[in-house]
C-alpha cells in the first residue's frame, strides 16, 4: 500500500508516520503490499492458500480446477468422443429366425428358417455420422473455454473487489493513526490554554468515526471473502486469516480496432458457433445418405417338411443379395430443406455473436481508459495537493495560524484522495480481467 503522507511531512514538524506490518517473511511473496504481475498459483491447489498472502492467479487457478461446471463439460466431451468411436463402418450384422405356415398346402408343417444379413450402405453415413459426432465434441469443449474464462471473471472480479477493500482498510488504518495525532495535537493546544476543549473533542470524534468506519469495513471484508471462498470451490473459512492484493497498478496500451479483430478470431462463442454450423452441415450430408440405397447379403437354413415326410424333411443352406431402395424422397428431402435452412440462421447468428464481442471489447476499453486518465489526475496533481494542504494545516495549526476545522478539512480531502485512489486501481484491475475475458484470453496469462 502506498503511503500517502510522504516524508515531507516530518519538514513541518514531528508529524512523520511509520506503518509497519508484521508478516513472516518466509511467508510473504515479494511485494506483498501490492501483487507483482508474475504471481502464479502453480498447480492450482488449495495448498496455495496456506501462505500469509494470496494472489487473484492463485485464487483463479483453484476456481478453475474446483468448479464442477467445467468438469461436467468435459465428461460430456468423453461421452460423445465414445460415441463416435462406436459408430462402425458398415451396419452390425443382424441375425433373424423365423417361421412360415404354408396355407395353400395343408399337409405341410411349418418351415423354419434362420438368416444371417449384413447390409452394405452405397453412401458415406456412417462417416458423416462420426462427423457430426467429433463437431459436437469440439463445441462442447469450446463451451468449457467459454465457461472457463466467465468463472475466471467473476472470481477475478470478486477477488478485485475483496482486495480493494483490503487496501482500502489500511488506507483508513493510516488516517486513524494521522487522526490521532491531530487529536494529540488538539489536547496539547488545549491544555496550553491555545485551543478550545470542544476542539480536542471534536477531534477524537474523528477518530472514532475513522475507526468505525474501518471495523465496519473489516466486517464486510470478512464476507466477501468468504464469498469468494464459495465461488472458488473451497471451504467458506478458507481465505479467512489470508490477505488479499491487488496486481500492482499498470496503464494498459492498447488498440482497440486490431484487440476486437484478435478477440473475434479467438472467441469462444464463435468457436462454438463454427463447430455447430460444422455438425450441422455433416447432419446435412447425413440426411442426403438417406436417398442412397443399402445392398444387403444374406446366408441361413432352411428347413421344410409334411406329414408324408414326417421328421425326414428337406433341408437347405441359402445366399441371397438385396437393394433395399428408399421411397419416400420427398420426407428425406424436407429433412435436407430444414437442415440448409438452419445453416443460414447459424450464419447469421454468428454476425450477432461478432457484434457483441466487439462490443465488450470496445466497452472494455473505454472503463479502463477513462479509470487511466482520472488516475493521472489523482496522482498527479489532487493527492500531492492534498498532502500539502494537510501538512500545511497541522503545522499551521500547532502555531495557532488556523483552527482545528482546517484541520479536519484538510484530513477529509486527504482521506477522499486516498480512498480514490484505491478505489479507481480496483477498478482498474477489475476491468482488466474483463478486458482479458473479452480478449479470449487464457486465464493463466491475465497476470504474466
Amino acid at each position: 500500500m502506498e503511503t500517502l503522507s510522504s516524508s515531507s511531512l516530518g519538514a513541518a514538524g514531528s508529524w512523520s508516520i511509520a506503518v509497519l506490518i508484521a508478516i513472516p517473511a518466509a511467508l510473504v511473496e515479494p511485494g506483498a503490499a501490492r501483487a507483482g504481475e508474475d504471481g502464479k498459483a502453480g498447480d492450482g491447489s488449495a495448498a496455495a492458500v496456506g501462505s500469509e498472502t494470496v494472489t487473484v492467479a492463485q485464487v483463479v487457478a483453484i476456481a478453475l480446477e474446483n468448479r464442477p461446471e467445467l468438469a461436467k463439460l468435459e465428461h460430456q466431451a468423453k461421452a460423445i468422443e465414445a460415441k463416435k468411436a462406436s459408430i462402425a463402418i458398415v451396419p452390425p450384422p443382424m441375425v433373424e429366425a423365423g417361421t412360415a405356415v404354408p396355407f395353400t398346402d395343408p399337409l405341410s408343417f411349418p418351415e423354419a428358417t434362420i438368416m444371417i444379413s449384413q447390409g452394405f450402405p452405397l453412401s458415406k453415413e456412417p462417416q458423416h455420422m462420426a462427423e457430426v459426432e467429433a463437431k459436437k465434441a469440439e463445441a462442447v469443449k469450446e463451451m468449457s473455454r467459454s465457461d472457463a474464462l466467465m468463472i475466471a471473471w467473476e472470481v477475478a472480479d470478486r477477488y478485485m473487489a475483496a482486495a480493494s477493500m483490503q487496501e482500502e482498510i489500511d488506507a483508513l488504518r493510516e488516517l486513524e493513526v494521522q487522526a490521532v495525532s491531530m487529536a494529540g495535537a488538539a489536547a496539547i493546544m488545549s491544555s496550553s490554554g491555545m485551543g478550545d476543549a470542544s476542539m480536542a473533542a471534536l477531534a477524537g470524534v474523528e477518530v472514532e468515526m475513522l475507526k468505525g468506519e474501518r471495523e465496519a469495513m473489516e466486517e464486510g471484508l470478512a464476507a466477501e471473502k468468504t464469498m469468494l471462498a464459495i465461488m472458488a470451490g473451497m471451504d467458506p473459512d478458507a481465505l479467512a486469516g489470508v490477505r488479499l492484493v491487488l496486481p500492482a497498478y499498470e496503464e494498459l496500451v492498447a488498440d482497440p480496432v486490431s484487440a476486437m479483430a484478435q478477440a473475434v478470431e479467438a472467441s469462444p462463442g464463435i468457436a462454438i458457433i463454427d463447430a455447430e454450423i460444422a455438425a450441422m452441415k455433416a447432419e446435412g450430408k447425413v440426411a442426403k445418405d438417406a436417398f442412397y440405397p443399402m445392398m444387403t447379403i444374406s446366408v441361413g437354413y432352411s428347413y421344410k417338411s409334411n406329414m408324408l415326410m414326417g421328421l425326414m424333411g428337406k433341408d437347405a443352406f441359402m445366399i441371397s443379395a438385396g437393394i433395399t431402395i428408399p421411397l419416400w424422397r420427398k420426407k428425406y428431402a424436407a429433412g435436407v430443406e430444414a437442415i440448409e435452412e438452419g445453416l443460414t440462421a447459424m450464419s447469421f447468428e454468428k454476425e450477432v455473436e461478432a457484434v457483441g464481442v466487439k462490443g465488450e471489447v470496445a466497452a472494455a476499453w473505454a472503463e479502463i481508459a477513462s479509470i487511466q486518465a482520472g488516475h493521472r489526475a489523482l496522482v498527479g496533481k489532487v493527492i500531492p495537493q492534498a498532502n500539502l494542504a494537510w501538512e500545511l494545516a497541522l503545522a499551521a495549526y500547532s502555531t495557532g495560524g488556523v483552527d482545528l476545522a482546517a484541520v479536519i478539512d484538510a484530513l477529509g480531502m486527504l482521506e477522499e484522495a486516498t480512498r480514490s485512489k484505491v478505489e479507481m486501481e480496483g477498478d482498474h484491475a477489475r476491468a482488466r480481467a474483463r478486458w482479458y475475458r473479452a480478449l479470449g484470453v487464457p486465464p493463466e496469462d491475465w497476470w504474466t
